[in-house]
């Protein structure tokens, strides 16, 4: 799944819902891409339960910069 989210903090408590309260796993997505996070170096570091994120960020343009890889971690 990807989603042009336009700032991560518009939606991080929707997005960790969603991963973490799902009604089955199999409705969860293994992998997630989200563009446009609007990260930078100075912003926090993504850390979701069950899965391992990864993060770019940049500092060198503002907007429309940023993604987050969300990989789920089968245990």
């Amino acid at each position: 799944m990807t989603y042009n989210i336009r700032g991560i903090k518009s939606v991080k408590e929707e997005l960790e819902h969603y991963l973490n309260f799902s009604k089955s796993d199999s409705a969860k997505p293994d992998i997630l891409a989200l563009q446009e996070t609007f990260l930078t170096k100075k912003t926090y570091r993504c850390r979701i339960p069950g899965y391992t994120c990864i993060e770019a960020k940049a500092d060198h343009v503002k907007g429309g910069t940023g993604l987050l890889l969300v990989l789920g971690t089968k245990g």
